[in-house]
């Protein structure tokens, strides 16, 4: 397949015309990536990762388990944050590691 097909039916969504044009495209991207939080950055990247071995709606659901894991960790360490109280919670840890749902080996 060339890259005009490639993009025509939706596997790619831009084509450059050389090496450095490219190059050029992809310090575009990087640069609006590292624009974003880094949370959703990081969140992004472990709901790919873990839906590429997994059905649809394995994926879904676990991109919505993810999310109220994440809100959880925003939400529940405030009052021990402001109490200067920093106790660990199995749940966030994961968020934070990048491990969320994985069984421990």
């Amino acid at each position: 397949m060339f890259a005009d097909e490639a993009k025509s039916s939706g596997l790619v969504s831009r084509v450059f015309a050389d090496k450095e044009a490219m190059m050029a495209g992809a310090l575009e991207m990087a640069g609006e990536i590292a624009a974003r939080s880094p949370v959703a950055v990081q969140g992004t990247k472990i709901n790919l990762i873990y839906s590429r071995d997994h059905s649809v709606t394995e994926g879904l659901d676990y991109m919505s388990q993810h999310r109220a894991d994440l809100q959880h960790c925003l939400v529940h360490p405030l009052p021990g944050y402001l109490e200067h109280e920093h106790a660990s919670d199995s749940r966030c840890d994961e968020v934070r590691s990048g491990r969320h749902g994985e069984e421990e080996s």
